[in-house]
């Protein structure tokens, strides 16, 4: 906190550190009709410039920030432009102009550098660093984010300002969280909310519980992540605050989205949106696009899901942010692969590998390599799905995280699965034993998963429809009433769930499966019947690869 001579000021200070915006701005207007000083003049403007800020309205706040700034320079007022500076470095980074921001921060730190030394600039040099490392977190540099967090902490701790050491404990928390270390990261944010809520800091209360949740949805806790984002929402709704009530109903859309209800997600992501199109806010539409682009590959609308994951992934780009530029990458090689472009889909995948291994996040990593093996057991590349596996397991064993279990448990599934197409130079015992050891092994995985809690629907139904291929491989061998009756019951569920979820794509391979089926019963009527209700969808929404999967199966 800043000492003013004028207690105007001091209790100017302390409304907007409470957030009373309407007192405050009662107040600055009465100060608006006084002949005040200068310098006084130029304080009081500073004082509007952060109530506009705090209330989102940046568009506003960028042009007084500018006019202060002129200001304080013409009167060689280098206290009040480094206090503008705090404040344009935030309007800059809420409009995704972060290389303006990260340089009148460096331009701040100089001008402080140039005051005597009898002038306590340490809070204000705690600032600005803060603020350095909340636009080097959008840039994806982890890093450095950190470092400055770390050394705002320490001046903060010198200070013995409670408040802001809290701050940058959330901060800390929250670069370490997008590097991928879960468990480190909560040993940032469970103190510093504890701490909040013993200090009534609702504000950073609402922050740390958004991010708490953040860290429960990449462990695949849902229901533990939901709790706190439902705790949050009220706080946010109370405060007033568009931009985390946009937020939150952003990642309660990731929730929803990962228990399979897209319809629901989709209803929080279109909430989100209209705050952030309001606010102007360029990073959080890119990461909300990129969401929405997600859902709509899900469901098979494939053309309008590229074109919100084409945006994200550019205006990702521009701001430098491979966190997010990775999530937009992983989903457009799905729908790549979707429309038959393999080759498209294995350069996204691994353009996304490098940033994971460049920003250190393995949480990422993993979800590229699951992507990956996908993709090279469709092009019939073994050898590079069982090097991947290696790779994904290798990183499922150092963290104990149920998602990346998942993940490899998944993986390993399909590529056991896969393996029976590998070349034999012979027949023999061993290797007919050691196949259907590796179609049990398969069985075994995709039931676990079927049958266990849900940490990712997406994954679930994956597994339900490998694991239907497999019973009818096994139909075909046997002819057993029960694989019959299994069968049905795997693909009347996955019916179900691409009907609940307007979701194209299920349905077409779903009704794939059960031509399938029907034909070793056999009933060639209702084969065909089938084959002609997949076809109709993949080609209405552009699913290029399985079109010819069926074409095929009709030539038969």
């Amino acid at each position: 906190m800043v000492k003013y001579d004028n207690p105007v000021f001091e209790k100017l200070q302390e409304l907007l550190s409470q957030r009373q915006h309407e007192k405050a701005q009662k107040i600055l207007d009465t100060l608006a009709a006084q002949n005040l000083s200068d310098k006084d003049l130029i304080i009081s403007k500073l004082f509007k410039c952060q109530l506009l800020v705090d209330k989102e309205e940046f568009k506003e706040g960028l042009s007084l920030a500018n006019t202060i700034i002129q200001e304080a320079r013409k009167s060689n007022f280098v206290y009040q432009q480094v206090q503008c500076i705090l404040h344009l470095s935030m309007i800059y980074k809420h409009l995704g102009k972060v290389d303006e921001g990260i340089k009148v921060l460096e331009k701040g730190i100089k001008l402080l550098n140039t005051l005597p030394k009898n002038y306590n600039t340490k809070d204000l040099r705690a600032s600005l660093l803060f603020n350095k490392g909340l636009i080097f977190i959008i840039k994806s540099q982890f890093d450095n984010a950190f470092n400055n967090f770390e050394k705002s902490l320490g001046l903060y701790q010198e200070l013995d300002n409670k408040r802001n050491i809290n701050q940058c404990l959330n901060a800390l928390g929250v670069a370490t969280v997008n590097k991928g270390e879960i468990e480190r990261s909560r040993e940032y944010f469970l103190p510093a909310l504890k701490i909040s809520k013993e200090l009534g800091l609702k504000r950073v209360i609402l922050s740390l519980l958004n991010n708490i949740g953040i860290t429960y949805t990449d462990t695949g806790e849902l229901q533990k992540s939901l709790d706190y984002y439902l705790e949050a929402l009220p706080i946010a709704e109370e405060l007033g605050l568009n931009y985390s009530i946009g937020n939150l109903n952003n990642n309660i859309g990731n929730v929803l989205r990962k228990q399979g209800m897209l319809n629901a997600a989709l209803g929080y992501y279109d909430q989100s949106l209209k705050a952030f199109e309001e606010l102007g806010d360029k990073e959080r539409l890119a990461i909300l696009r990129g969401n929405i682009g997600a859902v709509n590959e899900s469901i098979g609308e494939l053309d309008l899901a590229e074109e919100h994951l084409q945006w994200s992934y550019q205006t990702h780009k521009k701001l430098e942010n491979k966190r997010f530029m990775i999530n937009a990458l992983l989903d457009m090689a799905m729908v790549h692969r979707k429309k038959g472009k393999l080759n498209e889909a294995y350069n996204e995948l691994k353009e996304a590998q490098t940033f994971c291994q460049e920003i250190e996040n393995q949480i990422l990593e993993a979800r590229v390599l699951a992507s990956l093996i996908k993709l090279n057991i469709e092009q019939e590349e073994i050898i590079k799905a069982k090097n991947n596996l290696q790779n994904l397991r290798r990183i499922k064993e150092a963290k104990d995280n149920a998602q990346l279990d998942l993940y490899y448990d998944f993986s390993f599934g399909l590529v056991e699965k896969s393996r029976r197409t590998e070349k034999k130079s012979g027949l023999r015992f061993t290797s007919i034993h050691e196949e259907l050891a590796r179609i049990v092994n398969a069985q075994n995985v995709f039931e676990a998963i079927i049958n266990g809690e849900i940490i990712e629907h997406s994954v679930t139904v994956d597994a339900i429809y490998e694991l239907s291929e497999l019973l009818i491989l096994e139909l075909k061998t046997l002819g057993n009433e029960e694989i019959i009756n299994n069968i049905t019951k795997l693909t009347e569920r996955l019916i179900a769930i691409g009907e609940d979820q307007n979701s194209f794509v299920l349905l077409a391979r779903t009704y794939l499966l059960q031509s399938y089926l029907a034909l070793l019963e056999p009933d060639l009527k209702k084969s065909k019947i089938l084959l002609a209700k997949a076809l109709k969808i993949t080609k209405d929404i552009g699913y290029t690869r399985l079109t010819r999967v069926i074409k095929g199966e009709q030539k038969r």
